[in-house]
């Protein structure tokens, strides 16, 4: 019998398999050990930046800088902004949120639930809104918090707006309110309406910002306030809008014809001509909402802005407005009677700019309100006033709004 020397082909066949199945059973675990090394990096790194962040911020009057500029600020070695598993290796793969600019640490009433950093593809570095996140890790985004924690969370857990704020979707808010929103082809607002549309990408940046600050209203507001079913027929956002030709800029304009006291709804939509640099700018919704509501009031009683003695009332005594309406609308508390420069300029304004930080910054306007008594007095008009175009607009509704969480 001759001995056999070697392996048959079947055998070598059969460990060939044998390894190929245990190396596609270890690949995956090797994989995952080098990810979680990865992971680590990231955590560690992260957990650098948001202590150097609080040791800035201590030094700096409790103040956390501009978004923008807190990396280049910490001034920490380049390679902490690294992330092992970024495939793109920017100079900078996280993302600071941008929604922390200017904030004092004790305004930030959910520390351990507000995002500072994490894993991100803005190209700024600043996030705004979940879609700038990156989900680099597996399923994973690693994110630090203002408690100074760091941690791992699933995608769609992740959020860089604060908790308590309020959100609908577009769809939702159309759903809703009946009222259309667009963002080019301004011409399907009303005839006569023509724009410079806006950069798609920056709009959709920014609506949610609108939509926060038109969700503060209550669900009839839209049928209340708004005559012949919607004045709102659309909600249009451009970079340059002209009407009839005409120039109608500005960062919000409201479009109307008032016929016999009663709107025409053929061009009546509200415009947001944003400042995109500025995305403050929205609080400027409730300022043209205010106008709107205040022809409306005005027209109901027989009254015009130069016959309302009962505002006019509210000003300090001998105050004559300016007509200058080339001024600042910046909130600005060493007014006398006025919220800014611009509320001064007419009545209209001013009642505007009073209701436009009554719903903004409530905070700031009780503490004017304490010590300036024409203020107040203007205050508790509006609220008279409004409550009866809209009875939801009632005492448990500006709770409501004391404890609303703005986007920006």
């Amino acid at each position: 019998m001759r001995l056999r020397i070697g392996f048959t082909l079947i055998e070598l066949l059969v460990v060939i398999a044998i390894i190929a199945v245990l190396a596609a059973i270890m690949f995956p675990v090797f994989t995952s050990a080098r990810e979680k090394g990865r992971q680590a990096t990231c955590l560690n790194n992260q957990r650098q930046i948001i202590t150097s962040l609080h040791m800035y911020v201590q030094d700096h009057e409790e103040t956390i800088p501009d978004a923008a500029a807190v990396f280049s600020l910490l001034n920490e070695p380049k390679e902490l902004y690294h992330c092992p598993s970024a495939a793109d290796s920017p100079a900078n793969s996280y993302l600071f949120n941008g929604h922390l600019s200017g904030y004092k640490l004790a305004r930030i009433v959910d520390p351990a639930g507000t995002v500072a950093t994490g894993d991100g593809r803005a190209p700024d570095n600043v996030g705004q809104f979940d879609t700038d996140f990156d989900t680099r890790h597996g399923k994973m985004i690693i994110t630090s918090f203002m408690d100074g924690h760091v941690e791992a969370q699933l995608k769609g857990h992740a959020h860089l707006l604060f908790r308590g704020y309020q959100f609908i979707s577009v769809d939702e808010f159309i759903q809703q309110t009946g009222v259309n929103m667009i963002t080019t082809n301004c011409q399907a607002s009303a005839p006569g309406c023509t724009c410079n549309d806006p950069n798609p990408v920056q709009c959709s940046r920014y609506f949610p910002a609108m939509l926060n600050e038109y969700s503060m209203y209550p669900p009839t507001f839209f049928d209340n306030v708004l005559p012949n079913g919607h004045l709102l027929d659309n909600i249009t956002l451009a970079v340059n809008l002209y009407v009839g030709g005409n120039y109608a800029g500005g960062h919000t304009s409201c479009t109307y014809t008032l016929t016999n006291g009663n709107f025409t709804t053929w061009n009546s939509f509200i415009v947001h001509n944003i400042e995109l640099t500025n995305p403050k700018y929205v609080s400027m919704i409730h300022h043209q909402l205010y106008v709107v509501f205040d022809i409306l009031y005005l027209a109901k009683h027989n009254l015009d802005s130069s016959t309302d003695t009962e505002w006019a009332n509210c000003n300090p005594p001998g105050f004559t407005y300016t007509n200058n309406n080339a001024v600042s609308f910046d909130f600005d508390d060493t007014l006398t009677g006025f919220t800014s420069k611009l509320g001064q300029a007419n009545m209209i304004y001013d009642k505007s700019e009073v209701y436009r930080m009554m719903m903004y910054d409530p905070d700031h306007m009780r503490r004017v309100d304490s010590v300036d008594q024409y203020l107040l007095a203007k205050v508790n008009l509006i609220k008279k006033r409004i409550i009866t175009l809209c009875p939801e607009m009632n005492s448990d509704y500006w709770k409501f709004v004391d404890n609303y969480q703005h986007l920006y």
